[in-house]
């Protein structure tokens, strides 16, 4: 149907060598090319489509060049989910080069068709060893368990650690984000999409966070200043009512945004804030925007 080249045979040979699992995610991660490639992940980027050209997320276009030219974008930009065919190539790309499982994180399919683009490459190799994950997340609520998948692969963890390690941290983990102005929600056809948000006021500033994978209002804040005051305020009733931080993360539209974020933050939390751009894929339907995501400290084990 897409035109792909005879599935590669896989080793049959009991001698095989020992797991080498290859992590594959997409561009809504907000994870950058190059810290991608420095730790072995595949990124498969989504398309953008403004002023009349198509960009490669991450690979034509950076987060800040998208920023810089979002305010004289005529019409609005759109995304184009990567396609069957990129998440093939990802595939053969990671088997060629050594991988003898994947693992393939992506972002909530209450958000896009990445996953279901995702599964008919992998059913399209079968029987290859691809395991793919519906992360029910969105940027930097995917982020943790991606580099943490990426880490535990290295070490040789095999397929079910893995995946039993990405589930825990993308359970574990709650995204709050305030979006600078409700126009592009409106514009890219996103409000009626978001529960709970409708109707528009003067300077409104909602806060979202997603509930089972889809976004959700948490309020709407009239002014910039309070709402980014709220968002800090939010993370640290979030961290009391989960009993801590296992990691604190930001990301944002411009360096100013994220500074100033990573400063309120820094007022209570000591430990490292880690920090990235929000991409072009999640940028291209909410606008500017500003995100914290914390992972709350796992459970220890019941006692018998």
């Amino acid at each position: 149907m897409y035109g792909y080249p005879p599935s590669p045979s896989l080793p049959e040979s009991p001698r095989q060598p020992p797991a080498r699992v290859r992590i594959v995610t997409d561009s809504a991660s907000d994870i950058l090319q190059s810290h991608a490639h420095a730790i072995g992940i595949i990124v498969v980027p989504n398309r953008i489509v403004m002023d009349g050209h198509i960009f490669r997320d991450g690979i034509d276009i950076s987060a800040a060049q998208f920023y810089t030219r979002l305010p004289h974008a005529r019409p609005a930009p759109y995304t184009e989910v990567a396609s069957p065919a990129d998440f093939y190539q990802a595939y053969q790309t990671a088997f060629a080069q050594g991988a003898t499982a994947i693992v393939s994180i992506h972002v909530s399919s209450q958000f896009s068709q990445v996953v279901p683009h995702a599964t008919v490459a992998r059913d399209y190799l079968a029987p290859a060893p691809i395991h793919i994950i519906d992360s029910l997340q969105l940027g930097i609520g995917m982020w943790p368990a991606v580099i943490e998948a990426s880490r535990i692969a290295h070490l040789g963890a095999p397929v079910r650690a893995i995946h039993e390690r990405v589930n825990s941290l993308l359970a574990r983990t709650h995204v709050f984000v305030m979006v600078e102005s409700l126009e592009p929600l409106r514009r890219s056809g996103r409000i009626s999409r978001v529960q709970g948000l409708v109707g528009a006021l003067i300077d409104a500033h909602p806060i979202l966070t997603l509930d089972r994978g889809e976004a959700r209002l948490v309020e709407t804040v009239r002014s910039r200043r309070r709402a980014v005051l709220r968002l800090v305020e939010l993370a640290r009733e979030e961290a009391r009512s989960v009993g801590g931080v296992e990691s604190l993360l930001i990301c944002g539209t411009s360096i100013e945004s994220i500074a100033e974020m990573e400063t309120l933050l820094a007022r209570k939390y000591e430990g490292m804030i880690r920090k990235t751009w929000l991409g072009p894929t999640i940028g291209a339907n909410l606008g500017p925007a500003i995100a914290v995501a914390l992972v709350a400290p796992e459970s220890p084990p019941s006692q018998p």
